[in-house]
């Protein structure tokens, strides 16, 4: 991670600098600055004195007890083999969790059905909503991966409308975004 992070890019998306937001996104500010409203946080019913996207403390207090990077690969395998779909999606504009890598570990995924997927093809995604090509899926009906162009780890802020046409073919049942 140094190597890239001495470029001043963000590791969200590595078309952009990583501006002066620690989360290098201005708008994840506002959301802090919305949720920390007294009357919202009234409305929600908060049991907390402060609301923070992405707490240092809390991220260390993961580390410290031994949470952070873990392979976790073995419960998607089981979760397809109880015939529940799976879609992985990543932005290819994304560094921190690069479609690359995500495609070698969907690929590299031991389970009843890898051959299937390991064979299927990618298909071109075009989206339903405005006929953008929007990216490749390949899937075996079951596991789905979804490379968004233009996208970075925000893939809804980055490209809101195919995103809203992701979730809307997922969940209705369209498996192989064709």
């Amino acid at each position: 991670m140094e190597p890239f992070m001495k470029t001043g890019l963000n590791v969200y998306d590595i078309r952009i600098p990583c501006g002066e937001s620690d989360t290098c996104y201005k708008e994840m500010d506002y959301v802090d600055e919305y949720l920390n409203q007294e009357e919202v946080m009234d409305l929600l019913g908060a049991e907390v004195d402060s609301y923070v996207g992405c707490d240092e403390t809390v991220f260390r207090n993961f580390i410290f007890n031994g949470d952070e990077s873990k392979p976790f690969q073995q419960y998607i395998a089981e979760i397809l083999e109880q015939n529940v779909p799976v879609l992985l999606y990543a932005g290819d504009k994304d560094y921190i969790c690069n479609w690359l890598g995500n495609l070698a570990w969907s690929q590299a995924l031991e389970w009843s059905q890898a051959e299937s997927f390991q064979g299927a093809e990618f298909t071109n995604w075009y989206s339903s909503i405005d006929g953008a090509y929007a990216g490749q899926a390949k899937s075996n009906g079951l596991f789905t991966f979804l490379r968004v162009f233009d996208a970075g780890h925000m893939v809804p802020h980055d490209q809101p409308s195919n995103a809203l046409d992701m979730v809307n073919r997922w969940i209705s049942g369209d498996h192989y975004f064709s």
